[in-house]
Parts: C-alpha cells; sequence; structure tokens
C-alpha cells in the first residue's frame, strides 16, 4: 500500500491472507485518505487500485 505521495505504508511477501485492515507495517492505524497498491499475482500478472480509508470517529 502506497499513500497519495508514493510512499510505502505496508509491504507483505507471498501468501497474503487478508491482513491489512489499515494500519502501516509498524501496526499504527492510517490516517483517513486514499491508498493506492501494487499486488504482482503468482501467475505473473500485475494488479493495481486503490482504496479509500474513512473511518468513523
Amino acid at each position: 500500500m502506497f499513500n497519495r505521495y508514493g510512499v510505502a505504508t505496508y509491504t507483505y511477501g507471498s501468501g497474503y491472507t487478508n491482513q491489512w485492515h489499515g494500519q502501516s507495517n509498524s501496526g499504527q492505524e492510517l490516517p483517513d485518505g486514499t491508498y493506492y497498491y501494487v499486488i504482482d499475482t503468482t501467475d505473473g500478472q500485475t494488479r493495481t487500485g486503490w482504496v479509500y480509508i474513512n473511518r468513523e470517529r
């Protein structure tokens, strides 16, 4: 996951199974905003997209 400035906020190697819940690599809750992802699949394809975090306070 990357923030809007292109800084990596969360990374995970192979075998990912829903570990990301809006936290940084250090486990801190990320602020509201748009985050972008790049996924390299096992069949050699690359998937990209974005998610928006909007937490209720």
